[in-house]
């Protein structure tokens, strides 16, 4: 069945490419570019632009991360802060990375030509969740720790 008001107004998907190509027009614009977003585009006038689908939004990194937090026992506020916590990150990494890549794709960066942006997103995006889940391993031990020692005074 499909639902127009659904597939117009709830589309999450579309929030999140908006979100992340207006974050990186407000970047750009702070460097002194001129740039403006349209549809899933951010563009320079009369010049290069990046477009964003479905693919560019990081969803199975964030699924990895939600996952991680998800399957340790904790309380729900902890979850739920370490979750958004690690997927703002990861939406943040996105956002720097479309900027850079316009920018390069400006000044015509001949490294562009052949690097592959998706997994130089992939690589950097997977060692901050790496040193996130160090630090919320470290964090739970800790908890751990401290609980133990109060029930046993």
């Amino acid at each position: 069945m499909y639902l127009p008001f659904v597939a117009g107004d709830l589309n999450y998907i579309n929030w999140i490419i908006d979100s992340v190509l207006h974050t990186a027009n407000v970047f750009c614009k702070t460097l002194g570019m001129d740039t403006y977003v349209t549809m899933h585009d951010i563009r320079v006038p009369q010049g290069v632009g990046v477009r964003m689908s479905f693919a560019c939004i990081g969803f199975g990194i964030m699924s990895l991360w939600i996952a991680f937090i998800t399957a340790h026992k904790t309380n729900l506020k902890t979850k739920l802060v370490w979750s958004l916590g690690g997927v703002f990150t990861i939406w943040f990494i996105n956002c720097c990375r479309i900027a850079i890549l316009l920018i390069a794709l400006d000044h015509r960066s001949k490294v562009i030509s052949f690097i592959d942006h998706h997994t130089i997103f992939n690589l950097v995006t997977y060692s901050v969740i790496a040193f996130i889940m160090y630090l919320y391993i470290r964090s739970e031990k800790e908890s751990l720790s401290f609980t133990l020692r109060t029930k046993l005074v």
